[in-house]
């Protein structure tokens, strides 16, 4: 869980300001977040890696995700691989 948190702040340092979790599921857990840089909201989902790298349904998700554009969805904007989690 140290690692987790250690992963996490790495990314959100400088980048984005945490502002509150969003809600929390079988995959990983979304934060509503401010990017520092644009001053937009964001929603940043984290998802734990398993021994054997990034879940197959991670990868599933970022393909669909980065071609989709409907209004009730967060486009993806980025997919980010840490030590330990995976940042969508």
């Amino acid at each position: 869980m140290r690692q987790q948190r250690h992963a996490m702040q790495a990314l959100l340092a400088g980048r984005f300001e945490r502002l509150e979790p969003v809600g929390a599921g079988v995959y990983g857990t979304v934060y509503k977040v401010r990017d520092v840089r644009t001053n937009e909201l964001r929603a940043l989902k984290t998802i734990p890696l398993e021994d054997e790298g990034v879940p197959f349904t991670v990868m599933r998700e970022v393909s669909l995700l980065k071609d989709l554009a409907h209004r009730n969805v967060v486009p993806l904007r980025e997919a980010l691989v840490a030590a330990d989690r995976v940042f969508l």
